[in-house]
């Protein structure tokens, strides 16, 4: 071979094949993941959250992620339009619900609160009646038993 005898190329043998890459650990995941929702980028934010095994932040990653389709939806006077936008903020809302509502919640009142309060304003922008804990949130009377 013309690039082996010209030192261009390593050639290895199954028991010489040097390791190139290795397994990300939990606590890197956790880490990158950390840095692409701080840069908003939820969707992969989201996946690396998965992977870091910390499923709660993962979804609210995935609910921002919605929001932020919502968000670049055209504003249009147009049926068409107007469903489409309607039905992102509904799915990002349903999101943000579903993350606040988790039963092994670890953020804090404080987080559950503001996240139910991002549910009722993509609900609102849906053009939906605020769901009962969102609409708790919204008139600041969400108890202690949260």
């Amino acid at each position: 071979m013309v690039w082996s005898a010209n030192n261009q190329v390593q050639n290895c043998t199954p028991e010489t094949v040097p390791h190139i890459a290795t397994g990300s650990s939990r606590e890197e995941w956790a880490i990158e993941a950390h840095k692409l929702f701080k840069h908003k980028r939820f969707s992969q934010a989201a996946l690396s959250f998965e992977r870091a095994n910390q499923p709660q932040q993962a979804a609210v990653a995935t609910a921002y992620h919605l929001r932020q389709i919502a968000e670049e939806k055209p504003v249009s006077e147009a049926k068409k339009f107007q469903e489409a936008r309607s039905a992102a903020y509904l799915a990002a809302g349903e999101a943000f619900e579903m993350a606040a509502s988790s039963k092994k919640w670890e953020f804090g009142t404080r987080a559950r609160a503001g996240y139910f309060r991002i549910a009722g304003e993509c609900l609102q922008q849906a053009g939906k009646l605020l769901y009962p804990r969102a609409a708790l949130v919204s008139s600041n009377r969400l108890g202690s038993e949260w």
